[in-house]
């Protein structure tokens, strides 16, 4: 970078104007920067617009101020639609206003969490891996959040364990599940208690 900005000032939330910018969509706020500076933030909007994880970034109000189309296309709906959509107004989308609560938990903690989301659409329901971080940039708190799509690998998870544990035939559980489900039993209620197989 050949320079420094001359002055960074942030425009406070309800005060932005969402621009669509390579895949990405995210607020606008009144930064002064040098062409040089400016072109490599269209470099990395480009790039994190194409990336196949969805990104997402929140402000301490719950806000989307960024949102990648990977993450618009878990939810659904388009970018502009979700960064639109003001803090006070609810989500069609309950996993959507999920999200919007957790920043205030994250945030407040400091500390990142990695968690699983069960997101259904009208299309499909999928299971993402999804990694909330909070940030501090120019004095304002964020959260950053990324998903992931672990759905095919949860369906083949699932078919491995019925494979290993239900017989194929009948669907009932083979003698490895019968003999686990014994031993358990065995072991919480001690010698003494009885059962029937």
């Amino acid at each position: 970078m050949s320079g420094a900005p001359e002055q960074s000032k942030l425009s406070p939330a309800g005060e932005n104007r969402p621009r669509q910018s390579a895949g990405v969509q995210a607020d606008r706020h009144d930064v002064r920067v040098d062409d040089s500076v400016r072109a490599q933030l269209s470099f990395l909007s480009e790039i994190i617009g194409c990336l196949p994880a969805g990104v997402t970034v929140q402000d301490e109000q719950g806000n989307f101020i960024f949102v990648n189309d990977a993450a618009a296309a878990q939810f659904n709906t388009l970018a502009s639609d979700i960064v639109e959509t003001a803090s006070d107004t609810a989500f069609r989308s309950r996993e959507l206003n999920d999200r919007r609560h957790l920043v205030a938990d994250v945030l407040q903690s400091g500390r990142s969490r990695t968690i699983e989301e069960f997101i259904r659409t009208e299309l499909a329901a999928k299971v993402y891996l999804t990694t909330h971080k909070p940030l501090q940039i120019s004095n304002r708190r964020l959260l950053l959040s990324s998903s992931v799509d672990l759905s095919q690998q949860k369906a083949v998870e699932e078919e491995l364990f019925r494979c290993a544990y239900y017989d194929e035939l009948t669907g009932l559980p083979t003698r490895r599940v019968i003999e686990r489900r014994a031993n358990s039993l065995i072991r919480v209620d001690g010698s003494s208690a009885r059962f029937a197989l």
